[in-house]
């Protein structure tokens, strides 16, 4: 039986995914939120980050090819 998200894709990740996702710590991720750098959104007790809000992050901090 397939699960019912499979192909689904993910509107919002928790810190850790998020972490893992940019190859960074969840410390950092908590330091770029603290910060107003990284968009994220609070569920009850749970800190989210919205795909988003990543794909954002990262189009704003590239920088380009020499």
């Amino acid at each position: 039986m397939s699960e019912p998200t499979a192909g689904i894709e993910k509107l919002v990740y928790d810190v850790k995914e998020a972490a893992e996702m940019l190859s960074i710590s969840r410390t950092m991720i908590f330091q770029l939120i603290n910060e107003g750098r990284l968009g994220s959104l609070k569920v009850g007790h749970r800190r989210l980050v919205p795909r988003q809000d990543l794909e954002e992050f990262v189009s704003s901090n590239r920088q380009p090819a020499a």
